[in-house]
């Protein structure tokens, strides 16, 4: 069965996984929080202050089935009213997004 993209822009599957993440930007040192959910395309987190979209950064996270941390440019593409952001993941690289699935279909 098709999927109506209209309703839900979302292109990959999402899972909720918690991950400590740290987002760092020339515009703060550095914001601490966890995901709400992680697909390969991007994460969603909820944040005490809000964030514009467009805005870009560096997402760092380590995931407990991967050795190194994964460090990856992200641009909040949604802001929802109680500061939940929508991040877009940029130039992942294949390791990492391998990382990434491996995460998500683990049991952790």
């Amino acid at each position: 069965m098709p999927v109506d993209k209209s309703k839900d822009r979302r292109r990959d599957i999402r899972v909720p996984k918690k991950v400590p993440v740290v987002i760092l930007s020339g515009e703060f040192e550095g914001i601490f929080m966890e995901t709400e959910d992680i697909s390969l395309g991007g994460t969603s987190v909820r944040l005490d202050r809000p964030l514009k979209i467009g805005t870009e950064f560096i997402l760092q996270f380590h995931l407990p089935t991967a050795g190194m941390p994964i460090e990856v440019k992200g641009r909040i593409i949604t802001v929802k009213e109680n500061h939940e952001i929508g991040i877009q993941f940029l130039d992942l690289d294949a390791e990492a997004e391998m990382e990434i699935w491996n995460y998500m279909i683990s049991k952790d």
